[in-house]
């Protein structure tokens, strides 16, 4: 199916995924709009009135142009009317009209869960993201985050590590990943049997504003979206909010109190989130929707080898009946570390970024920054008097 006259709306100012959702529920073809031959009472902008008055073969040559660049760059275009459009996206009050995927899109069918947290999350952080990750993945689940520095990219390495499919959806076009230093996580997902997922089409760069918007895509394609670490005002509360508003479980894992990285995963527990510190809490509270949805595949295109195979060696369906019966915008990443100290030494400052709010070994921490015990002991001598460390008994943790 070439979904050319979609691709054609879509590039219609004035024209957002709401509207060309609406025309898909009332069986109206794209061409309509194109032609400025909707039926009466369908209004328009201003500025795409102004657009219409272009012949419709103008956006259609847009659109074939974007389609070829396409299949050169090795991705699908799927639109809202295509069988192999995620289901799941289509319970969105506006789902992306197209999906631009490079890499496996049956996956996209399979059951899975979201994971997002902060960009610069702590060493307890990380490591529970790739925990958490891992054992989701033993358990079939497909994991799906967004491809971002810290949180996201635990997850995507958890599924690379488990050799499971994983989903990654961009905030940009597929063929300008971003952030750059994550082109190779992108393209081992790919290796493995994943997909990259994008509503931009090709030559879109990574703009502030398109961040926001794809994370409707992470919860939508999800059961439900599991926040590890996350500031009060996070891009990942955005997921998880919307997550809720879509009817998608969310869950958070708690942290410590004196932790900025844990305020956004507490005020989630607060506002109804369930919280996590067992992977089969997650389990348990998707089991009726994971069941739901294995049971769809089979009236589907079945999903790749790689996948069924791990699914079936790890035998979902009998564990899960005995379990329950990026950026607010990718702007976040140019932003100094979160323990950076105003007024504080820069080595000071080196040493309390490697300290968590919970306790850490002096040998552990002497490895994280690769310095002699005596340097290290000396500096958090300082860091004691100055009330930002408290050691006892061979450990050291953060106080504010």
């Amino acid at each position: 199916m070439l979904p050319k006259e979609w691709v054609a709306a879509s590039l219609l100012p004035g024209i957002g995924p709401a509207t060309l959702f609406k025309l898909y529920q009332q069986g109206i073809r794209p061409l309509a709009l194109l032609e400025n031959q909707l039926p009466t009472g369908w209004r328009l902008r201003h500025e795409t009135y102004a657009a219409l008055a272009r012949k419709p073969h103008h956006w259609l040559a847009l659109a074939e142009s974007l389609l070829v660049q396409a299949e050169v760059d090795q991705q699908l275009c799927l639109c809202l009317e295509d069988p192999r459009y995620p289901a799941r996206l289509l319970q969105l009050p506006d789902p992306p009209p197209l999906l631009w995927v490079r890499g496996d899109h049956e996956i996209l069918h399979w059951p899975q869960i979201a994971v997002v947290g902060s960009r610069r999350p702590s060493f307890q952080g990380q490591a529970l993201a790739l925990e958490f990750g891992q054992k989701l993945t033993q358990r079939g689940l497909i994991l799906t985050s967004g491809l971002a520095l810290g949180v996201d990219s635990q997850a995507h390495r958890a599924s690379i590590e488990e050799k499971m499919p994983g989903v990654a959806v961009l905030g940009s076009s597929l063929d300008q990943v971003y952030p750059r230093r994550n082109l190779g996580l992108a393209q081992s997902l790919l290796e493995q049997g994943g997909c990259l997922v994008s509503e931009w089409p090709p030559g879109t760069p990574p703009v502030a504003q398109n961040f926001p918007k794809r994370n409707r895509i992470l919860s939508g394609l999800s059961l439900g979206v599991l926040v590890v670490e996350a500031a009060e005002l996070s891009g990942s509360l955005i997921t998880a909010r919307l997550a809720l508003e879509q009817g998608r479980e969310v869950f958070a894992l708690p942290g410590s109190l004196q932790n900025p990285m844990s305020r956004g995963c507490l005020q989630l527990i607060r506002e109804g989130a369930e919280l996590v510190y067992e992977v089969e809490h997650l389990l348990t509270a998707l089991a009726p929707g994971i069941t739901a949805q294995r049971a769809s595949l089979s009236t589907m295109t079945s999903l790749s080898d790689a996948a069924l195979l791990k699914a079936a060696e790890t035998d979902v369906a009998m564990s899960l009946r005995s379990d329950a019966d990026t950026l607010r915008s990718d702007a976040d990443t140019k932003l100094p570390a979160q323990t950076c100290v105003a007024g504080l030494a820069p080595e000071l400052n080196q040493v309390l970024d490697k300290i968590e709010f919970s306790a850490v070994s002096l040998d552990e921490l002497c490895e994280r920054l690769q310095w002699p015990f005596p340097r290290l002991q000396q500096a958090l001598m300082e860091l004691e008097l100055l009330g930002y460390v408290r050691a006892e008994a061979e450990r050291v943790e953060r106080v504010c």
